[in-house]
């Protein structure tokens, strides 16, 4: 009888060994390929009348990722007042973060090649406390991330949401939005614009893809000029443009500048060769004057002889 008691024990050991094994093999590879959006504040708590900067951040958890698409849900406590790229991992824009009628901001971008990090910023929004109360900010379930495995393999995502507390009296008028950008002195980082054509897209036209970054005060905006000669200084004509731009001149004949400004006012000025070089019979006219200026002189020496 307490042998048999003793086996049933043992048994029952197994068992709880089994499902906890079992339990925990499962809970890693719901881990798996996981990912992390949070948000970061300065201090902890605000007053109405503040402007509360977020960090909106990422931890990717040991996984490769390319791809982040998020919304982040206010409630009308809060005033969306502006934005901030300065810093971010992101280098391609598919939707600068913005704010719709309801209140809800979002924001979509790609990290060609992929990054890995704990605490990797994505973008600052500032948002103004107009009441009191302990608020959530939350991330939308529609939000995503996917991995850089070629596939677009949407990664397993956590939102960390947060809960902030806001009082009735301004706590922190020193966060402000800042307009101006003096110690930024940097250009944007170098960039190289990429010509593409392809017949399910603009009808099968030439355009340009480009992007960059400015770890310090962000892109402001970008500048596309087309000249049909290369240029050695500043010239008039540019006119600003969004990636991806359709080319003017679909010869490919023209030289291509992409300006990138950032909000300090600094730029880097990038440059596309035409496809081709420019044909000698289009300047037939410069040959002309000098076979001419050369039978002249000949003839002219000749005359004197």
């Amino acid at each position: 009888m307490k042998k048999a008691k003793q086996k049933l024990k043992i048994k029952n050991i197994i068992l709880c060994l089994f499902i906890f094994s079992f339990s925990l093999l499962i809970f890693t590879l719901s881990e798996a390929n996981a990912a992390e959006l949070y948000l970061e504040f300065p201090e902890k708590e605000y007053g109405v009348g503040d402007i509360v900067p977020v960090d909106i951040k990422i931890d990717t958890e040991m996984e490769l990722v390319n791809a982040v698409s998020a919304s982040l849900f206010l409630d009308n406590t809060f005033f969306f007042e502006g934005f901030s790229n300065g810093g971010s991992l992101i280098n391609f824009w598919v939707e600068e973060p913005n704010v719709d009628s309801k209140n809800n901001i979002s924001f979509s971008g790609l990290v060609p090649g992929g990054i890995l990090s704990e605490d990797g910023l994505l973008t600052t929004v500032f948002l103004k406390a107009q009441k009191e109360g302990t608020r959530m900010i939350s991330f939308g379930e529609n939000s995503k991330v996917l991995l850089a495995d070629g596939k677009g393999t949407e990664a397993n995502l956590r939102l960390k949401n947060y809960k902030l507390r806001i009082m009735d009296e301004i706590q922190n008028s020193k966060f402000i939005i800042p307009d101006s950008f003096e110690d930024d002195n940097y250009p944007p980082e170098p960039f190289i614009p990429q010509m593409g054509r392809d017949k399910s897209m603009f009808s099968n036209k030439w355009f340009l893809v480009f992007a960059t970054q400015d770890k310090d005060s962000g892109i402001d905006y970008y500048e596309v000029l087309e000249s049909k000669v290369e240029i050695k200084k500043d010239f008039e004509g540019w006119a600003r443009a969004k990636s991806p731009y359709i080319l003017k001149d679909q010869s490919r004949k023209s030289y291509v500048y992409v300006r990138a400004i950032d909000k300090a006012g600094n730029e880097r000025v990038e440059m596309v060769k035409p496809k081709k070089s420019t044909s000698w019979s289009e300047f037939w006219w410069i040959y002309v004057i000098i076979i001419t200026t050369i039978t002249f002189l000949l003839l002219r020496k000749k005359v004197r002889a």
